[in-house]
């Protein structure tokens, strides 16, 4: 559309100049003309031939006309021929960066394509590191939700069998979206996954096969440690890690910088489980403080980023942590699949036509 226009323009831009010779030809003639009659006429009063003819004026007309014509015809072919060699050159000048537009059209549509494929193959291996499905375990039942507000996510979680007798499980959040917060939750997701060896993050080496769990408090300092801010990116993550004893189904855990869970006893009020701690990496001698809940049959507990309170509706208010609340408590009678899902669809219906601007996840635990 814009080539046509352009050639259209080209067009009304020579049709100006064509008609710009056009009448500069005819104002010369014009000028020509009656220059012509004026100098022959002062020479017909200085000649006697002229004086005596018979009709002085008509030959003087007829000589100026004659002179007059020729001139015109000169002008005006002289002004096409101009005008037709500037469209020549207007037209090849155009023709040849209509083609080198094309080519770098091509190119930029063909890096668009492997783009869009390297960020589908991304966004697939991403989704691959979330848990396939919850660990078997008696007594206890897991359910989970994560919804990316781009193609890649900042947002992740994991829930895993650290040993026989415990379950750690995690919803950490980095700064920013894209894939340079893809990147740093998928490096995380690494640290944070149990090794198959003794010693990991996650654990501490005893001796020989014998391992100690390391507690949620020193996994945090841990990665406080690892994971300094980012000077020049200043990109950082927020973390709630948990253990759940099997036996006991005391959870202990941190939230560094991050949302606080939500616990819903079956017999109770719901409970905001906050905590003090900063966001990882932002101090090195930061305290992270660990909290303990004893958990009971019916109770719930859940763990979330903040995309999913801080979500916007088109008043610009936020879902905030009582919606959440809310929509928890209304639907708790649910499965605990069913519960987390309409967590979502309340969200979805807070925002309403607004775009999604951050990845939002949940995590919950139902002792059975």
């Amino acid at each position: 559309m814009k080539i046509q226009h352009g050639r259209l323009l080209i067009l009304l831009v020579s049709i100006g100049q064509l008609s710009g010779l056009v009448l500069a030809v005819a104002w010369f003639v014009s000028w020509l003309e009656t220059s012509l009659i004026n100098e022959l006429r002062s020479q017909v009063l200085l000649n006697d031939e002229f004086v005596m003819a018979d009709q002085p004026e008509e030959i003087i007309r007829s000589t100026v006309q004659h002179v007059v014509s020729v001139v015109y015809t000169i002008g005006i072919s002289t002004a096409f021929v101009l005008a037709g060699f500037t469209i020549l050159v207007t037209i090849a000048i155009v023709q040849r960066y209509e083609n080198r537009l094309s080519q770098i059209n091509s190119q930029l549509q063909r890096t668009n394509d492997r783009m869009t494929h390297d960020l589908a193959v991304a966004a697939e291996i991403q989704r691959s590191l979330l848990p396939k499905a919850p660990p078997e375990v008696a007594g206890v039942d897991f359910a989970w939700a994560h919804e990316p507000c781009d193609e890649l996510a900042g947002d992740i979680l994991n829930v895993f069998l650290l040993d026989d007798d415990h379950i750690g499980l995690y919803v950490l959040d980095v700064s920013g979206h894209g894939v340079a917060s893809s990147l740093l939750s998928t490096t995380l997701n690494r640290e944070l996954s149990p090794a198959p060896v003794a010693t990991s993050i996650l654990k501490r080496h005893v001796e020989g096969s014998r391992y100690q769990l390391l507690t949620p408090e020193e996994v945090a300092q841990q990665l406080n440690r690892n994971f300094p801010i980012d000077q020049v990116t200043m990109q950082y993550f927020t973390l709630v890690y948990g253990i759940l004893n099997l036996q006991t189904h005391e959870f202990r855990f941190v939230a560094a910088g991050h949302p606080p869970p939500v616990y819903l006893p079956r017999t109770a009020a719901p409970n905001i489980l906050k905590t003090s701690g900063v966001l990882i990496g932002l101090t090195e001698d930061a305290d992270f403080e660990e909290r303990s809940i004893q958990m009971h049959s019916g109770d719930r507990l859940v763990m979330y980023s903040d995309g999913i309170t801080e979500t916007m509706n088109s008043v610009r208010k936020q879902f905030g942590t009582d919606g959440l609340i809310a929509s928890l408590q209304k639907n708790h009678n649910s499965t605990l699949n069913d519960n987390i899902s309409s967590v979502l669809r309340s969200v979805a219906n807070w925002r309403g036509n607004e775009r999604t601007e951050d990845d939002m996840t949940v995590l919950a635990i139902e002792i059975a």
